[in-house]
């Protein structure tokens, strides 16, 4: 339900049953990236926090380290956001190459691991 609000962009009733989905599995990966993805519009810290908490549960998390990088970038933080992009990297080298990660729209490792490299030859 909360996946649903949220495309139709009512926040409120999204972050509402992100809590009410916490309440019952406080784990849930999935509701921690809804509520960075509203986050991270207008309340940038917060979305660092939740990202950082997907990190927490989910080490390999390839897509909280990407949108990690992103709220960096959005700071102005480039080596932090060059950092985690890095670390992005080093996840995927060691998965399949046709796996795709939901989280960012199912590209497959090899498309991030070109955009990755690409990104981070052009930012050195």
């Amino acid at each position: 339900m909360a996946r649903l609000f949220n495309y139709i962009n009512d926040k409120e009733k999204a972050i509402s049953c992100c809590y009410k989905a916490l309440n019952i599995d406080e784990f849930s990966i999935p509701t921690y990236y809804i509520l960075a993805d509203i986050a991270k519009k207008n309340k940038l810290p917060e979305a660092k926090k939740i990202l950082k908490k997907i990190i927490y549960l989910e080490p390999r998390s390839v897509a909280a380290y990407l949108k990690l990088s992103y709220v960096y970038q959005a700071e102005n933080d480039t080596n932090r956001a060059h950092k985690m992009q890095e670390v992005a990297l080093s996840i995927l080298k060691q998965l399949p190459a046709g796996m795709e990660i939901p989280e960012l729209d199912y590209l497959t490792v090899t498309q991030l691991m070109l955009q990755l490299e690409t990104n981070l030859e052009t930012n050195n």
